[in-house]
């Protein structure tokens, strides 16, 4: 039976504006939607789907959600990863911002040292494993970033799963904040779940890292190459049943389903400003997950990773 891997990107609120500053305090990123995943939580155990909350340092501290999660985890109805965003998480490094970087440009954890790198790593896998009493092995990158240098210390702190790749998509439109660093271009990565070449992240390897890449399906629209996500806008749910349906042909052997937690929340991100909104995308997900129960069974990140590292036949 295929898989279908929920994952949710557990952060602030409204993390796509700028965020960076030299001194973290400065940031003030409020977590008031971590009070709002119960909710989730719920629709997810409706049809036994098991999410894995890649959490961001700034959301460790929020209580509701950390109090929810950890009673979750005893019973095993949800996972705990790691999500990165280089420019919150401790020790902070102070980065020269490239000529014309402006707006939104927060940098990638590509941008740092790589010993401060390792460092911000080893701090928050830390702070996580001792707040959700548990091993954090799956991470998704903030910003969509993985390299061969971040994924060389990720294998030292002992991660099992990347889930940053968005095959397909190209990322180099998107700036990060000192001079000429641009976004990943995903263009040409497989689309199914692979072990991570330590040398050439787009290939096969032995580094002892699964790559499970979010489920995204290009098609041409008017002359151009549209990407769909099996992520919630609003406005995508006949897309995101088509993918299913598509998907059920393929000889792929799970989907991915992205959302950020803020999304969740009225006002807590650009494209949900309305109880109503919020109201609609539950709605949208209902209707997604009742279909995709069907013909897939829930797995957390982690238990996918080992099976298939292992060799296993899911």
């Amino acid at each position: 039976m295929k898989k279908i891997l929920i994952t949710i990107d557990t952060e602030g609120d409204n993390m796509w504006r700028p965020m960076y500053s030299k001194n973290a305090v400065q940031n003030r990123i409020t977590i008031v939607n971590g009070d709002y995943l119960l909710r989730f939580q719920k629709l997810c155990e409706k049809y036994s789907f098991i999410p894995t909350y890649f959490v961001d340092y700034e959301m460790s501290f929020s209580k509701r959600f950390t109090a929810m999660a950890k009673k979750k985890l005893l019973r095993g109805t949800c996972e705990i990863g790691m999500h990165m965003h280089g420019w919150s998480v401790p020790p902070y490094y102070p980065l020269k911002r490239g000529a014309g970087h402006t707006g939104a440009c927060n940098p990638y954890i590509s941008e740092y040292p790589n010993d401060i790198i390792e460092n911000k790593v080893q701090i928050l896998t830390e702070q996580l494993q001792k707040i959700f009493e548990c091993s954090i092995t799956s991470h998704r990158s903030g910003r969509w970033l993985i390299n061969k240098q971040y994924l060389k210390i990720l294998r030292k702190y002992g991660y099992l799963a990347d889930c940053s790749v968005t095959p397909g998509v190209d990322w180099r439109n998107n700036l990060g904040l000192t001079e000429g660093i641009k976004g990943p271009d995903y263009r040409g990565f497989p689309k199914n779940a692979y072990e991570l070449n330590e040398y050439n992240i787009c290939k096969c390897g032995r580094s002892g890292i699964l790559e499970i890449p979010v489920t995204v399906r290009q098609e041409w629209i008017n002359g151009r190459i549209v990407s769909n996500w099996l992520r919630p806008n609003g406005n995508n749910l006949n897309i995101m049943l088509q993918i299913v349906e598509r998907h059920e042909q393929s000889p792929s052997d799970y989907l991915e389903f992205m959302i950020h937690s803020s999304e969740l929340m009225p006002f807590g991100s650009p494209g949900f400003r309305s109880e109503g909104s919020i109201e609609k995308i539950y709605c949208d997900m209902d209707q997604l997950f009742s279909k995709i129960a069907i013909k897939y069974e829930g797995m957390s990140i982690t238990t996918y990773a080992r099976n298939k590292l292992r060799g296993n036949v899911l």
